[in-house]
């Protein structure tokens, strides 16, 4: 079950209770493919390789690494055009 608008938290007794909003620490990026999903995850990637490399450097070039192999990877496997399109 997907929920984007609400989370779902476990409370003291294991009853479930929904809070609106996103409320967590992390999610996760998708960066391999050729959808909407996987081009926004290698640009979100990108910015956090910008914002984090005067404090990690080693992290933020591997990052960019890892964009530019799944950029190629998605670009060689991309749906081609039909011709006169």
């Amino acid at each position: 079950m997907a929920s984007y608008g609400n989370v779902y938290e476990r409370q003291r007794g294991g009853k479930d209770e929904m809070k609106n909003g996103l409320e967590m620490k992390y999610f996760v990026l998708k960066p391999r493919g050729t959808d909407l999903y996987a081009k926004a995850s290698r640009k979100a990637m990108e910015v956090f390789a910008d914002i984090i490399h005067d404090d990690n450097a080693e992290l933020a070039c591997d990052l960019r690494h890892w964009v530019g192999v799944e950029a190629a990877h998605a670009k060689r496997h991309a749906p081609k055009e039909a011709p006169g399109q």
